[in-house]
C-alpha cells in the first residue's frame, strides 16, 4: 500500500507551524537510525484499543534498537497545529508536511479489525512507507485473540520492517550520500544494498543516476543499459534518463532511439512524442519527423502551441523543398503549414481575453510566420489581411510594412509600394534597406518618372552598396539627373515650342543654368561608370556636350527676348 502524495493541501502555513512548535526538536538523540512515524491506523474499533495499539507499535520499534521513533507528544503537537482531532486519521496531502518537520524518513500505517466485538480476535497489518526512495515494505497480516494481546499484535506487526531494517538502513544511508552530492559513498552503499536485494531495480537505477551525477557517463550508461537487458525493456525513468542525456549531448541517434521506445510504451504522451519528433529532425529525417508531428496533433488538437509548432516544420521544409527546385511539393507543403498556422492564430485569439503574459507578442508571432506562410503558397490577398493585423498590434513590427510593398511591387502597384516601403525603411536592417531604396530609386526612375525622388532615393543606397555593387547605382543616378535636365530643358520634348516657352516665361535663365548645373552631376557620375554599362555612358557624355551648347544658345536668345520684348 502506498499513500504518499506529493501535493501538500495544506502548504507553507502548516508546514511553519509545525516547525514552530517541534523546534526544539524531540527528546530522542540524534543516532542516525532511521526514524519512523506510526500514524493512527484506519479503523471502527475501539478508540483506547486503536491509541494501545499506535503507540506500543511505536515502542516496539524503539526497543528493536534499529530505529528512531516519534514520540507520542511530539506527534501530539503535530496534530494541533495541523488543527486535526486527536483521533483523526491524517490526511494523505499532510502525511509529507508531518514527515519534513518530526524529520522521519519512514510512515507506518495500517489496519486494526475487530469484526466480532470486544473480546474477541484482532487482526492487524502495517506497511512501512519510505516516500523518499518511493519503496514500501508490504506487512503481513496478524492476529491475537483479543485486545488485551495489543501488545503482542504489535510485536509480530513490526516483524516485516525489522526482516527489512539492514536494507533499510543502507537505504537511507545511500539516499544522504546522493542527496549531499558524495556519489561516490552513495554508489558504495547501493551497491552493498544491492547484495540484498540483486533484482531491485530502484537500485540499480540510483547507481546509474549516481554515476551519471559524479559525470562517469560510460559508467551510468552501462548500468542503465543492464537494467534494459537484464531486468525491465520497459523501464521508463531509465529509458527517460537515456532519452533526456542523449538529446542534451546531442546524441540524436540515441535519443530518437530512446524517445520512440517512451513514444510507443505511452501514446498519448506530448512530450515523449515531442522529442521523438525533434531527434528525427535533428537527424534531417524531415518526411519522418512530419509523421510524427501529425501524431502530436492527435494528442492536442486544440493547442495553439502545437499548431505553430507543426506550423512552424511544413514552412520550413517547404522553403527546404523550393530551395532543392522542387516546386509542386513546396507549394503543398506550404499550403499545409497555412492550415496549421491559421489555426494557431485562431487559437491564440481565443485565448486574448485570458490573462496570458505576452500575449501580444506571441499572437505576432503567430501572424508573422502565418503570414510567411501565405506568401509561400501565393495567397497573397490573405498575407496583406494578415500583415495589416500584425501592423495594428504592433506598428514597429521590423518587416510587416517590408512584405506589404513586396506584394504591391509585384503588383506594380507603384505608389502603394513606396508609401508601405517608405513606413518600413526606419524599422528594418540596413541590408533589407539596400533592397528596399533599389526599388523606390526604380520605381520613381522608369516607372513614375520622378526623377527627383529616384536620385534621392539612389544617393541614399549607394554609401550602403560594397564597391564592386556600386558601379550600376552610379549610373542610373547619372542617367537620372541626365533625365531630370531633359526635363528642365525640354530636349526630349517634341511639342516644345521654345518661342513661345519664352515668351511665357516658362523657360528662363535662372532654368537653364539649373539644368546645367544638373548635367554637370550627371557628367560626373558618368565619367565614374565602367565595365558593361561604359557605352551608355559615353553615349550621354557625347549627349551632354551637344545640350550644354544648345542651353548655352538658349541662354543667349532668352536674354535677347529680354532686352526687346
Amino acid at each position: 500500500m502506498k499513500r504518499f502524495n506529493a501535493k501538500l493541501l495544506a502548504g507553507k502555513i502548516a508546514l511553519a507551524c509545525l516547525m514552530a512548535l517541534l523546534a526544539a526538536g524531540s527528546s530522542s538523540a540524534q543516532s542516525g537510525r532511521p526514524k519512523v512515524l506510526v500514524l493512527r491506523p484506519a479503523t471502527a474499533v475501539d478508540e483506547k484499543v486503536v491509541d494501545k495499539f499506535q503507540w506500543q507499535l511505536a515502542k516496539e520499534l524503539d526497543r528493536s534498537g534499529k530505529f528512531d521513533i516519534v514520540k507520542k507528544g511530539d506527534y501530539q503537537k503535530a496534530i494541533k497545529a495541523l488543527n486535526l482531532d486527536r483521533d483523526a486519521t491524517v490526511p494523505d496531502s499532510l502525511i509529507p508536511v508531518m514527515m519534513d518537520s518530526l524529520q522521519a524518513t519512514i510512515y507506518a500505517f495500517g489496519t486494526l479489525e475487530q469484526p466480532g466485538g470486544k473480546k474477541t480476535r484482532i487482526d492487524a497489518k502495517v506497511d512501512y512507507v519510505i516516500p523518499h526512495n518511493d519503496f514500501t515494505i508490504e506487512g503481513e497480516a496478524v492476529s491475537v485473540e483479543n485486545e488485551d494481546k495489543v501488545g503482542e499484535l504489535a510485536r509480530l506487526a513490526i516483524e516485516p520492517l525489522l526482516i527489512a531494517s539492514e536494507r533499510i538502513s543502507l537505504m537511507s544511508i545511500a539516499r544522504s550520500y546522493f542527496n549531499s552530492a558524495i556519489y561516490d559513498k552513495a554508489i558504495e552503499n547501493y551497491e552493498k544494498l544491492l547484495k540484498l536485494v540483486p533484482d531491485d531495480i530502484n537500485v540499480h537505477y540510483m547507481i546509474g543516476l549516481s554515476h551519471l551525477k559524479a559525470q562517469s557517463k560510460d559508467a551510468a550508461f552501462a548500468k542503465f543499459e543492464q537494467i534494459l537487458a537484464e531486468i525491465d525493456p520497459d523501464h521508463k525513468p531509465t529509458l527517460e534518463i537515456l532519452a533526456s542525456t542523449s538529446f542534451g549531448d546531442e546524441d540524436f541517434e540515441q535519443a530518437l532511439k530512446y524517445y520512440s521506445k517512451l513514444a510507443a510504451l505511452e501514446p498519448d504522451n506530448f512530450e515523449y512524442t515531442r522529442y521523438w519528433a525533434y531527434s528525427l529532425e535533428k537527424l534531417n529525417r524531415k518526411a519522418e519527423a512530419a509523421e510524427v508531428y501529425e501524431k502530436l496533433l492527435q494528442i492536442k488538437d486544440n493547442d495553439p502551441n502545437i499548431r505553430n509548432m507543426v506550423g512552424y516544420y511544413y514552412y520550413t521544409l517547404a522553403d527546404s523543398l523550393e530551395k532543392a527546385g522542387d516546386s509542386t511539393a513546396a507549394m503543398a507543403t506550404a499550403e499545409k503549414a497555412t492550415v496549421h498556422m491559421q489555426r494557431s492564430v485562431e487559437l491564440c485569439s481565443e485565448s486574448k481575453d485570458k490573462g496570458i503574459e505576452g500575449w501580444t507578442k506571441i499572437h505576432c508571432n503567430r501572424l508573422n510566420l502565418l503570414a510567411l506562410c501565405q506568401l509561400k503558397c501565393s495567397k497573397n490577398d490573405e498575407a496583406l489581411e494578415t500583415l495589416q493585423k500584425l501592423v495594428e498590434l504592433d506598428p514597429q513590427d521590423q518587416y510587416a510594412y517590408y512584405r506589404m510593398g513586396m506584394i504591391y511591387y509585384d503588383r506594380k502597384q507603384w505608389t502603394k509600394a513606396i508609401d508601405l516601403f517608405s513606413k518600413a525603411l526606419p524599422l528594418v536592417p540596413e541590408n533589407v534597406k539596400v533592397g528596399i531604396y533599389q526599388r523606390i530609386g526604380r520605381m520613381y526612375d522608369k516607372q513614375l518618372k520622378n526623377y527627383p525622388k529616384a536620385i534621392e532615393a539612389y544617393n541614399k543606397l549607394i554609401p550602403l552598396l560594397p564597391a564592386k555593387n556600386k558601379n550600376t547605382y552610379i549610373f542610373l543616378r547619372g542617367v537620372a539627373n541626365y533625365s531630370l535636365a531633359n526635363q528642365l530643358d525640354y530636349a526630349e520634348d517634341q511639342n516644345a515650342d521654345l518661342d513661345q516657352l519664352i515668351q511665357d516665361e516658362k523657360m528662363t535663365v535662372a532654368r537653364a543654368d539649373r539644368a546645367l548645373s544638373i548635367y554637370d552631376r550627371a557628367e560626373a557620375d558618368l565619367k565614374r561608370v565602367t565595365g558593361r554599362y561604359t557605352k551608355s555612358a559615353k553615349e550621354h557624355l557625347a549627349n551632354i556636350v551637344q545640350l550644354r551648347d544648345r542651353l548655352n544658345k538658349i541662354k543667349t536668345q532668352i536674354e535677347y527676348y529680354e532686352k526687346t520684348k
